[in-house]
């Protein structure tokens, strides 16, 4: 099933605001709730519903933060109904070809340290960790002038 990006509005809201994680993930990703509570206009952030047909699997928040001016993914979720079935992957890949047709140079992002298969998912996108913290999450960067795009065009 081919996965889509769409802005969350108030078709789609409930649905997105439903979305959960696994028991054991709660601890290391934000709520939908909590993402779509504020916590993105306050910041900048763009709230994106991720789609496989017509079914909203996941959600995305991203944008450049008035605080510090760079691009970042603030919170990514799939639902753990959804979860290990490349929908993170091409979601994320169509963030990205998303965000270089704009001419955005880099994203950034954070992850808890005990959160291994978010950022195997990240890695294998070429994130890089920067050394920086971001409470006690790494911040890693991808440098969207020279990536490439991993998963095909349907």
């Amino acid at each position: 099933m081919a996965v889509l990006l769409k802005p969350v509005t108030g078709e789609n809201y409930y649905a997105c605001a439903a979305l959960s994680t696994d028991e054991s993930q709660k601890h290391m990703v934000p709520s939908a709730g909590f993402a779509l509570s504020g916590f993105a206009p306050l910041h900048g952030m763009t709230p994106t519903a991720v789609y496989s047909g017509d079914t909203v699997v996941g959600l995305m928040m991203h944008g450049r933060d008035k605080r510090d001016g760079r691009y970042w993914l603030s919170a990514f979720l799939i639902d753990k109904k959804h979860q290990r079935r490349g929908y993170g992957k091409k979601a994320l890949d169509l963030l990205i070809r998303g965000l270089k047709d704009k001419g955005v140079e880099a994203l950034y992002l954070s992850c808890t340290p005990d959160n291994a298969s978010a950022w195997r998912l990240y890695k294998s996108l070429g994130f890089v960790r920067t050394g920086e913290r971001a409470n006690s999450d790494f911040v890693a960067k991808l440098d969207l002038t020279s990536h490439t795009a991993l998963v095909p065009v349907h």
